[in-house]
């Protein structure tokens, strides 16, 4: 017989002087597992992400020979776009969603962007201050912010909350 992988719950287990059931929080290891996987998933998109992001800046300013900033600002969408579809397809397909894709897809957005108007600052004053090359500065601020875009995104495709813990009436 294979190891059982969630611990019960003890419910309904009453004492003489205090009526009152008592339960124990399920210890849940396998959640645990899933979301470190995800984790896993989620910076393995990331890391594509920052290739897509990092292409498109070079694109912008290369090709298009618009000024630094503003093709970083240009390739958040291109890499956001890139990020949500992998998202959706492999870090988080088999959740039961609290969010519609469109609200997803909007706070992802929302989220990104915040970040990168967050770290221009910081883009300007490796580029422009202490002479790095705008990819570099540029990769350097994308990676500063993927804990925090984990912790934001994993609240975006969060399962739904539809799970009501066991009723303690007999």
């Amino acid at each position: 017989m294979g190891r059982r992988r969630e611990q019960v719950a003890l419910v309904g287990i009453q004492d003489e002087v205090d009526p009152a059931p008592l339960a124990a929080a399920p210890v849940d290891r396998s959640s645990r597992r899933v979301r470190f996987f995800r984790f896993v998933r989620f910076s393995i998109v990331g890391a594509s992400g920052i290739i897509v992001n990092e292409a498109a800046l070079a694109l912008f300013v290369g090709a298009f020979h618009v000024n630094y900033v503003v093709g970083a600002l240009l390739a958040t969408p291109c890499s956001t776009l890139w990020n949500f579809i992998l998202l959706e397809i492999w870090v988080f397909k088999n959740t039961s969603h609290r969010h519609r894709r469109w609200h997803r897809w909007l706070m992802l957005m929302v989220v990104n962007n915040i970040a990168n108007f967050a770290t221009l600052p910081l883009l300007v004053v490796c580029t422009s201050v202490l002479g790095i090359n705008y990819l570099i500065s540029n990769l350097f601020t994308l990676i500063l912010v993927v804990l925090a875009r984990f912790a934001l995104a994993d609240r975006i495709w969060a399962p739904a909350r539809d799970v009501q813990p066991p009723s303690l009436e007999a």
